[in-house]
């Protein structure tokens, strides 16, 4: 339960670093998830991941949907050429714009990328009507905005700890 992830939390070394997944009880905008990570990264605390709301706050289907919040080493620039903030961090320098506009921007390419590639996405043999999961998403997104339900962070007991205290969060599952 929540009492024993923070105990533990607390007794963890400072040279231990933990994964903690963090669920908000309410769902928080780009705007609101840029100003956690404003707060908190400077302690060291890494935003490793965000969940995006896809659906009513009643359900979230599967698969989870997401943003990588740490960003890859990898350059994409001719993917980048057709959809702008396909790497997040590349978008936001050349764009120069908010860490909250580059995280909604990067998730609407990662959308329009595979939505623009459902040939591919045909190919796999799972189960799930990719062109009706992502359409869905599309639509929800437009309907309802851009929202997270949690994030995934990595970091001592201490830091994890410091973002435990924020109002809004009602779980942290460690890993």
């Amino acid at each position: 339960d929540y009492i024993k992830t923070l105990d533990y939390l607390n007794k963890l070394p400072s040279y231990i670093t933990a994964k903690a997944y963090v669920s908000f009880e309410n769902d928080i905008s780009m705007e609101d998830l840029e100003e956690l990570y404003q707060q908190y990264s400077h302690d060291g605390l890494q935003f490793y991941w965000a969940g995006i709301r896809s659906s009513s706050e009643k359900e979230q289907p599967y698969p989870l949907i997401g943003i990588d919040l740490y960003g890859s080493a990898n350059s994409y620039d001719n993917i980048n050429q057709q959809y702008n903030y396909f790497d997040l961090w590349k978008g936001l320098v050349d764009n120069k714009a908010s860490l909250a506009k580059a995280y909604e921007e990067h998730f609407k390419a990662l959308l329009s990328f595979q939505l623009d590639h459902l040939d591919f996405l045909r190919t796999l043999e799972d189960g799930i009507n990719y062109e009706e999961y992502y359409k869905g998403i599309s639509s929800y997104i437009e309907e309802n905005g851009l929202k997270s339900y949690g994030i995934v962070v990595i970091g001592t007991g201490e830091d994890i700890l410091k973002l435990s205290e924020e109002d809004n969060i009602i779980r942290i599952h460690i890993q």
